[in-house]
């Protein structure tokens, strides 16, 4: 049985998002963009100021749609580090929908704060899944190659 593969994130400024269509291009996996109802400000100090305000309280935002994730094996979760975790919307996504049993592959973008505890709040969310190695991206900086080798590390290249 041929395993599927969904690409799932969140990208306010487009740099997760172009490391998520690049993983998808080359894992052959689906994509999925997790879109809030409402966005952030388009101003970067006011987006920032609000994502802090929402990850000190726990906010998880409306998103516009969810993926259908029952044909799927693997789901790469993609976020921009934000003070050390995810995007609210991808925490809302994570709460929201059931990956037990699932595959997962953490993927984020970072201004090189470094992974600090992302991956252990990812875990947390999703206790009954299985995390494969995560790839991090600094300072809008990946190589194709870089993706490359950790797809093959994990089994998708």
């Amino acid at each position: 049985m041929e395993q599927k593969s969904l690409v799932v994130y969140y990208s306010r400024s487009g740099n997760t998002k172009a490391l998520a269509k690049l993983i998808a291009q080359l894992a052959g996996a689906d994509l999925f963009a997790l879109v809030p109802v409402d966005s952030y400000p388009t101003e970067n100090s006011a987006a920032i100021e609000q994502a802090e305000k929402e990850i000190r309280s726990g906010f998880q935002p409306k998103l516009q749609g969810l993926p259908y994730l029952e044909t799927y094996d693997t789901i790469f979760v993609g976020t921009p580090n934000w003070w050390g975790t995810a995007a609210p919307p991808v925490t809302a996504f994570l709460k929201q929908c059931c990956l037990s049993g699932k595959k997962i592959a953490p993927f984020w973008t970072s201004g090189g704060d470094g992974t600090q505890h992302i991956l252990q709040d990812l875990m947390e969310l999703c206790p009954d899944s299985v995390f494969l190695q995560y790839f991090t991206a600094v300072n809008k900086c990946f190589l194709k190659e870089q993706v490359v080798q950790w797809l093959q590390k994990i089994g998708y290249h």
